[in-house]
């Protein structure tokens, strides 16, 4: 939110109506000294969730679906054994490790790229175009950004998309879940959702 929120008197934070997210996690308050609290406290954890998400972290919360979370030059070229799906961050595994984003190649149909903050997938790898390109040649892509830039949210992006998806929801009524302004509400529902 706000830079002046953090320059309010204790007499204007009671009177203070508006939420107050944390900009680190996004957890959201109602007064002032909720946030001031919780920034006290320590921040860098959503609801018991380590933020950022290490890999092992994301093959824990989607153990018993059948998908492959690995390092974006893991990533195969073609995939002949559909339906599949793959989290994958965006980095090499010999670095470490930056962004989560998720393929999905259906059982017929074009592949998918799941990205958070709705880039293409040649802004991290051109591999991964071709990927797509080579299991395409058509390919569908988020569209527009739903987690905020400064958030480390992405690997619970990644599993809410993979988790809805395995149950048989289409990619664009999963996208259609989230706010295309309001992403720090975006992120505070998969806080409380996976929290």
């Amino acid at each position: 939110m706000a830079d002046e929120t953090t320059d309010l008197s204790s007499d204007d934070a009671e009177r203070r109506e508006d939420l107050i997210a944390c900009r680190d996690c996004g957890v959201v308050f109602a007064h002032l000294r909720g946030l001031e609290a919780h920034s006290q406290q320590g921040c860098g954890k959503k609801n018991g969730i380590a933020l950022p998400m290490t890999g092992k972290d994301v093959e824990d919360a989607l153990s018993g679906l059948p998908v492959t979370v690995c390092c974006a030059e893991d990533l195969p070229s073609y995939v002949s054994d559909r339906p599949r799906t793959f989290v994958v961050n965006t980095d090499n595994c010999d670095q470490k490790g930056s962004h989560w984003v998720a393929f999905h190649f259906p059982a017929s149909g074009p592949p998918e790229f799941f990205d958070s903050l709705g880039r293409y997938p040649e802004t991290y790898q051109r591999y991964f175009r071709n990927v797509l390109i080579v299991n395409g040649p058509e390919y569908c892509v988020v569209g527009n950004q739903i987690q905020p830039d400064d958030s480390n949210t992405c690997g619970l992006y990644c599993i809410y998309y993979v988790k809805l998806r395995c149950r048989g929801l289409e990619m664009k009524d999963i996208i259609s879940t989230f706010s295309s302004t309001d992403l720090i509400k975006n992120d505070s529902k998969l806080v409380a959702l996976f929290g």
